[in-house]
């Protein structure tokens, strides 16, 4: 049903294109203007019989065909139409500017212009057939409504935000399912190298929904060091799996020779970590792959207490893969099906009685599953009663779970507001399943297709249909963790998929190609099917494409496959011959430069190239119909990029000072929006140069960014004057200015006037700049970056905006920087002082009590680094998270931010602070919510408060190179009973603290349940004869090694050059899997006990690290190092008396102890060895 209905869907998105061809062209087509207009008349003469088809199709398959052939004719018909304006637009490109408006006899050769008559008859023709067969069949003649309206009409929900549903609305009935998954993934044991959790069931419950919760979630991403996220669906290729993980950890993607140098470079990147891995849609069952799959896996794992989940529709995949329980996802209530529905209509406010009726029957249909119930959601919203009524009555779902999503999907999709929103969705599925989208590019791709019409604001109608693609849930959102941010992507349902790859099956997936690589005699491609290609995805060899046989290709993407990821490629000349091209990406390739026939593509609107990309061709400036291009910094832009009228997307513009690559080539490019940097402004030579790039008026621009170069610019200079005429429009959301080589910012700079939207701002080496600009007043400021900014002294009122000479309202509470959530101050080397915010600055001035500031009421992170001279701080940060303070002579600064009404504190970096003493007493009393805690190079801090003992949520601790400390004592007084202790550490590092005398028994007893990572050493003068340091005597080291037998995974020991034994409760250690020992000089052998039965190392001790042993000549026995079974790796630095060269008669080597040992290096060298 659905297939059928969008068949004529794609038909009226067809015609219309045409009739709008023509509307906008016809006149001047000068050679044809008369058969054109006789064509107009009869496309629009079929257009009114589209909707008698459309229903007639169902039950007579002359119909049918008719509207296939209709189809066929269409295509042809929008090529010949392309290839008419393709000429029109060469001409225009090479004509003067001051000839005629119509363009008569532009075709080059009679001949060709003889081609053209012929095509454009032939057409006419056929079209003219066709409405004598719809007469024939007796289809009526009734003329859409929509047809004369705005392409296509969007739906009166179309323009809805649609940022409320980034946590998707399946989510609100399943928080007890991600809550019991993150515990069960958190406290897996550890001495298991993988535990696997499969989560199981049926289509639509939302499985994937919560392991993607669970992924995200904050517990995770602290205990496991690195998440890896991979859909795997019904092809399960353990090449390709891995190959996957590869490219989720390092984002790049790589060619391997085999599928060893794969697992070997997947071991290096995975380390040591421990890691959680999602096999997202795992559809194989058999035993011989999956085995294949974890066994490669466990042997590459470093580390233990690694987490799989799996998510799978099929028990018996459940069953195979699983080391936990397996975990079934429920069906829902009716009631939590109820409040997604009701979610997804109404958000947080309330749904009228009568609807609410409809709704809750609705519900019952929805059979548990929240994909359905989230899909109608969608379709209900926005509807009128008359429509819920309809949805009630016609949604079938007493057939079976999964066919219940069907069908609600189904009619979800037949409700879809236009015929090309429907062909929107479809051609979604010519991507694979659990691929990501990003918005920007699949709507790019939807304008080459034509699917968004041909007028000026394509891409609004674009993000409207993705909007609604969106409500109704055939599309879902989710943030994708990137390297330095987070990315917004978007993918399909399987189920969602299977409905659009099926409509686009029924339409013609043959002009729809994805992934597709044609190479020699392995060519799959007909002729007659490359030639009405309209989009291709290709993954083989550039040299194996034939460009004059894909006349039709519209979008041609070039991505990455094997055998072409390091090979450096050209694109041929003959790309000139696609002439209906409009998006072109070489992004995936190691394309160096493009051909200069690439100027000859004038339909193109998308072009995306890559990092690779050394320059663009000097032709670049013919692409007159160009929107998007897509290019790295720092490559050179060619002459006259003004001419590029049409362009949407540049998102770096470097200018030159050669005449046609100037400043003011900016100045016609209106349509200009979301980012863009300029750099090279030191090019730029005055105000009124500046001002021809007009940025003021440019109101689509979002994103800033204004940068001067390296260049020793010494003396007299221009900045000034230059940004005086770089004033962006109110419209501005972030900004960045940097290496600005003025005194002082222009007016509109200084206090940011009228650009009330600002988001962001970072001002970044203005380094002669004597003053930061008023910012308090800004409302929607959230993060603030002053960085370099050396010649400030003084951070006074005038940054937070407020009258100097205070208020002479009565009752006057004043709020600044409403909005700030990240404030960060770096380098400032000459600031002394950073006041407070105050209405009145002199304590003689006349203030009322009801005169008040409100400073950073929604400040969470502060950064203050390496701003030596400052002296004073405010003290006024109420909600504060994270605070990293470094770098400066003077303690006073962080005693004033870390005030006694500070609370809020998470996360404290304390780092280099010459002048600090001590910390304030009330410091870790008033902040037990504290979880990361760094103390840093203070070498004059000479002890810690006390209330360290409070921090019963800190998780990681680190003390290193505060040279003075003496003591970190455990308090005895009578309210000690409320120092629970530090319950919940699992990293502790203390290091060079060569004056510490004293670490309480008490603190490593609080925390011997939790650690996992233990760091001690160059603590040279540990008192009570416990030197840890030089570890000479062992009883407190063996102390804490009993005490956290179960929970340390690493540890690291330091010894001294006189060290000789290692610590006996080492082997008492049941979940040690990384050992490393360093500097024990003195030692000449490993002790047999490192291997002997009984040593709990045996069955934990994975990956062992000898650094520095000057004598160390013995390994335990063969039999003793053979018994440490899950030992992996071996790594050996700095031991110049260990001989472990293959034996041979007379040799005396270690080597034969080692030999089974699947990887030994030695000073970074591999050693072979015979499990190698």
């Amino acid at each position: 049903m659905a297939g059928k209905a969008v068949l004529g869907a794609a038909i009226k998105v067809l015609l219309q294109n045409l009739i709008s061809i023509l509307r906008e062209q016809i006149s001047f087509f000068g050679d044809f203007n008369e058969d054109l207009k006789r064509l107009k008349v009869s496309i629009s003469t079929i257009q009114s019989f589209l909707n008698d088809a459309e229903k007639k199709q169902f039950t007579d398959e002359t119909v049918e065909r008719w509207l296939r052939n209709l189809k066929r004719v269409a295509f042809d018909a929008g090529n010949v139409l392309d290839e008419l304006n393709y000429q029109l637009l060469s001409k225009k490109l090479h004509t003067d500017n001051t000839t005629k408006t119509k363009v008569r006899g532009f075709f080059p050769h009679n001949i060709h212009r003889l081609e053209m008559a012929r095509k454009v008859n032939d057409i006419i023709k056929n079209f003219e057939e066709i409405n004598d067969e719809a007469r024939k069949y007796g289809l009526q003649n009734a003329l859409d409504a929509d047809v004369n309206a705005r392409f296509d009409g969007i739906g009166p929900s179309a323009g809805l935000e649609i940022d409320s549903f980034s946590i998707d609305t399946i989510f609100l009935a399943r928080e007890n399912d991600v809550s019991e998954i993150v515990k069960m993934m958190t406290t897996l044991p550890n001495d298991q190298v993988l535990s696997i959790l499969p989560i199981f069931g049926i289509g639509g419950l939302g499985k994937s929904t919560v392991a993607r919760q669970v992924f995200n979630h904050e517990k995770i991403k602290t205990h496991f060091a690195k998440c890896i996220w991979v859909h795997v669906s019904e092809n399960f290729d353990d090449t390709i799996l891995f190959k996957k993980i590869l490219i989720s950890l390092t984002e790049t993607n790589a060619e391997f020779r085999n599928k060893q140098t794969l697992l070997e470079t997947l071991q290096r990147d995975l380390g040591t970590a421990r890691f959680l891995l999602v096999l997202d849609d795992v559809w194989n069952d058999s035993k011989e792959k999956w085995d294949e799959f974890i066994i490669a896996l466990i042997r590459i794992c470093s580390a233990t207490g690694n987490g799989i989940i799996v998510t799978t529709r099929r028990e018996s995949v459940a069953s195979l893969v699983t080391t936990l329980p397996i975990y079934i996802l429920n069906n829902l209530s009716e009631d939590e099906c109820w409040s997604i529905i009701k979610s997804k209509v109404v958000g947080e406010g309330n749904i009228p009685s009568e609807f609410e009726t409809i709704g809750v029957c609705i519900a019952k249909r929805c059979r548990g599953l929240p994909l359905a119930a989230n899909v109608v959601g969608g379709l209900l919203r926005g509807k009128s009663i008359d429509d819920w009524l309809f949805v009630e009555k016609n949604w079938v779902s007493d057939i079976g779970d999964e066919k219940s999503v069907s069908n609600i999907l189904k009619l979800s999709f037949d409700h879809l507001s236009s015929p090309s929103l429907k062909m929107c969705f479809a051609y979604c599925s010519i991507f694979p399943k659990g691929f990501n989208f990003e918005r920007e590019k699949l709507v790019e791709l939807w304008m080459a297709e034509g699917f968004l019409g041909g007028n000026d604001d394509m891409e609004i109608v674009g993000y409207e249909f993705f909007n609604l693609l969106l409500q109704n849930a055939l599309l879902l959102q989710f943030v994708l963790t990137k390297v330095y941010h987070n990315i917004m992507y978007y993918n399909m349902h399987s189920i969602v998929h299977d409905l659009a790859s099926s409509i686009l099956n029924l339409i013609d997936q043959a002009r729809y190609i994805g992934m597709q690589s044609i190479s020699g005699e392995s060519r799959v491609m007909p002729k007659e099917q490359a030639s009405c290609l309209r989009t291709l995805l290709f993954t083989g060899k550039i040299c194996d494409l034939i460009f004059s046989e894909f006349k039709s290709l519209h979008v041609l993407i070039l991505n990455p496959g094997d055998g072409v990821s390091n090979v450096v490629e050209e694109l041929p000349s003959s790309i000139r011959e696609l002439v209906h091209l409009r998006c072109l990406d070489v992004s995936g390739r190691r394309i160096m430069c493009l051909p200069d026939s690439i100027g000859e593509l004038y339909h193109l609107q998308t072009l995306r190239t890559y990092a690779y990309l050394k320059k663009l061709p000097n032709t670049l400036k013919d692409l007159i119909s160009l929107r998007h291009l897509h290019i790295r910094r720092g490559i050179k832009l060619p002459p006259e990029m003004g001419r590029l009228t049409s362009l949407r997307t540049l998102q770096y513009f470097g200018v030159g000072d050669e005449k046609g690559r100037r400043i003011g080539e900016l100045g016609s490019l209106k349509n200009l929006k979301g980012e863009l940097e300029i750099y090279n402004l030191e090019m730029v030579r005055d105000k009124e140069e500046s001002l021809r790039a007009h940025l003021f008026q440019k109101p689509n621009i979002v994103k800033l960014k204004l940068e001067w170069g390296f260049e020793n610019r010494e003396g007299e200079n221009n900045d000034e004057n230059v940004l005086e005429g770089l004033q962006p429009n109110p419209n501005l959301k972030s900004l960045c200015i940097r290496r600005f080589g003025g005194r002082r910012l222009p007016s509109w700079c200084s206090k940011m006037s009228g650009l009330n939207n600002l988001t962001e701002i970072t001002i970044e080496g203005c380094t002669e700049c004597e003053q930061v600009p008023t910012l308090g007043h800004l409302p929607h400021l959230k993060n603030l970056y002053l960085i370099s900014l050396e010649n400030v002294e003084s951070i006074g009122l005038s940054f937070y905006g407020i009258d100097k000479y205070g208020s002479t309202s009565s009752n006057t509470c004043v709020t600044v920087f409403p909005a700030l959530e990240r404030l960060e101050l770096f380098n400032m080397s000459k600031l002394t002082e950073w006041l407070e915010a105050e209405l009145t600055p002199n304590a003689t001035e006349n203030r009322r009590p009801s005169d008040r500031v409100v400073v950073f009421p929604c400040l969470e992170h502060l950064m203050v680094k390496d701003c030596k001279q400052l002296t004073s701080a405010p003290s006024h940060f109420p909600w504060l998270k994270e605070l990293e303070i470094s770098q400066m002579h003077n303690g006073l600064p962080l005693v004033s931010i870390c005030g006694v009404e500070l609370f809020s504190l998470t996360r404290l970096r304390i780092d280099s602070i010459d002048g600090l003493v001590c910390l304030p007493d009330w410091l870790f009393r008033n902040n037990r919510n504290l979880m990361w805690l760094q103390i840093t190079h203070c070498s004059r801090l000479r002890e810690l408060p006390n209330d360290l003992y409070s921090l019963v949520a800190l998780e990681i601790l680190s003390i290193e190179y505060c040279h003075n400390l003496k003591t970190i004592t455990h308090p005895h007084e009578s309210n000690s009973a409320q120092l629970l202790g530090l319950t919940c550490l699992r990293e502790l590092s203390i290091r060079g603290c060569r004056e510490l005398t004293n670490l309480p028994s008490e603190m490593m007893d609080s925390c011997a349940s939790s650690l996992e990572k233990l760091q001690l050493f160059e603590l040279s003068k540990m008192n009570m004869e416990m030197l840890i340091g030089s570890l000479q005597k062992m009883s407190l080291v063996d102390a804490i090694l009993k005490a956290s037998p179960k929970s340390l995974r690493k540890l690291d020991l330091y010894g001294t050059h006189y060290s000789q034994y290692l610590p006996n409760q080492l082997q008492h250690l049941t979940t040690l899997s990384e050992l490393c020992l360093w500097d024990f000089g003195e030692m000449e052998e490993l002790l047999e006990w490192f291997g002997n039965n009984g040593n709990n190392l045996c069955s934990s001790l994975q990956k062992l690290t000898l650094c520095y042993f000057k004598k160390l000549r013995r390994l335990p026995s063969k039999e003793a190092m053979l018994r440490l079974s899950k030992l992996r790796y071996l790594y050996i630095y700095d031991c110049p008396m260990l001989n472990l060269k293959r034996i041979r008669d007379g040799d005396d080597s270690e080597w034969p102890k080692i030999s089974h040992i699947p990887y030994v290096s030695m000073n970074g060298i591999r050693i072979p060895t015979n499990a190698h």
